[in-house]
């Protein structure tokens, strides 16, 4: 998972191209739940498919419903500090569902093709624009 420390209002742009399976963006305040889309990937078949997950968005500002496509780079939402959060930033992580005798969502690892190497193991820096790799 990355957190970027950004102003809110900032606009949260999809990282991959996929399908909106779940936005919440009612709650308000702090430590009172989390605001968040998820958008599914087309990279494993509905079984092994990744989704990426956007948290902290500001209230009311979500762009896009249950079931919309996107695109890379199309706005998801505004960034706020909603949920578990001191200051305006975007968690973001990737996760594949895990099926078996307990079904539950992995952890995997995002990588952005333009961070450089800066000395804590390719870590997206503050204030950076970064592109999302092909998994």
């Amino acid at each position: 998972a990355t957190d970027f420390w950004l102003t809110c209002g900032v606009t949260v742009n999809a990282a991959r191209a996929g399908v909106v399976v779940e936005v919440e963006d009612t709650r308000v305040g702090r430590f009172n739940g989390n605001n968040y889309i998820v958008v599914a990937h087309n990279d494993g078949g509905f079984i092994n498919r990744t989704s990426a997950h956007y948290l902290h968005i500001l209230p009311h500002s979500a762009a896009v419903q249950v079931g919309d496509h996107v695109d890379v780079g199309d706005v998801l939402a505004l960034v706020g500090d909603v949920g578990n959060a001191l200051t305006g930033h975007l968690h973001f992580h990737v996760t594949r569902m895990v099926y078996g005798n307990t079904t539950y969502q992995e952890g995997v690892g995002a990588r952005f093709v333009d961070v450089t190497d800066n000395g804590d193991r390719h870590v997206p820096l503050l204030f950076h624009h970064y592109t999302p790799a092909r998994p």
